[in-house]
Parts: C-alpha cells; sequence; structure tokens
C-alpha cells in the first residue's frame, strides 16, 4: 500500500504547459481520453469505498465483541478468547489505518484530476 494510488501527473502537466499551438481537434481527444482515466478512477473510488466502509464495520464489531466478552465475564474465564478479540481488533484497527491512508491519497490524486480536466477544458473554449 506504500505506491501512489494515482498515476504521475507530470505527463499531463506538461501537455498542459506545452501545448499552446495545438489545434482543438488535439483537445477534444485529449478531454475524452482524460475523462475515460476520471471515469475509471471514479469506479476504483466505490469500490474502495465499500471496502473501507465493510472494514470499518468489522473493526467496530470485534471491538464491541471484545469489550463485551471482557465485562461480560470474569478475568479467569475466556481470557483466552479475551485476548484473541483484543488481538484481533488492534490488527484490524492498523490496516484500517493504512487503508484510510491510501484512500485519502486516492481521493486527492481525483481532485487534482478534475482540476486538469477543467484546464483542458478551458484549452478547448480557448481554441474556439
Amino acid at each position: 500500500m506504500g505506491k501512489n494510488p494515482m498515476p504521475p501527473f507530470n505527463r499531463v502537466n506538461e501537455t498542459l504547459t506545452s501545448k499552446d499551438d495545438i489545434d482543438a481537434r488535439f483537445w477534444r481527444d485529449f478531454l475524452n481520453f482524460h475523462q475515460q482515466k476520471i471515469q475509471n478512477f471514479q469506479h476504483e473510488r466505490l469500490i474502495h469505498l465499500l471496502v473501507t466502509i465493510f472494514w470499518t464495520l468489522l473493526t467496530i464489531m470485534f471491538g464491541l465483541l471484545a469489550v463485551l466478552v471482557s465485562s461480560t465475564f470474569d478475568s479467569g474465564e475466556m481470557f483466552t478468547v479475551q485476548v484473541m478479540l483484543y488481538a484481533i481488533f488492534v490488527i484490524f484497527f492498523i490496516v484500517e489505518m493504512f487503508y484510510l491512508r491510501y484512500y485519502y491519497r486516492l481521493e486527492n490524486g481525483i481532485a487534482k484530476l478534475y482540476k486538469f480536466n477543467d484546464e483542458i477544458f478551458a484549452r478547448i473554449s480557448k481554441n474556439h
């Protein structure tokens, strides 16, 4: 998960900064290509949102179960189960934090793609 979920933006940036003299047809084709990429990332966003919600619910469930088992039974009874539930909760919580970081970076990257999309559209309007 250390890998950046977004592609490098330097190609789009180079195209936007160096192609002032290219006709509107190029920009329309570039906009269509770019919007297709955005659509693909929107699908990925939806999948990651659903996985994040599911994983959060599992984390909360194991946390509540661990607290419930701890408060219901004495320290001697079901001690192994209590430890296992707390361990599962901690592992799920750590994974959830990394996943939220990844999802945050994905969302910020898609926001940059929207800005690029607006700039491409402005180029098309300027060339007309």
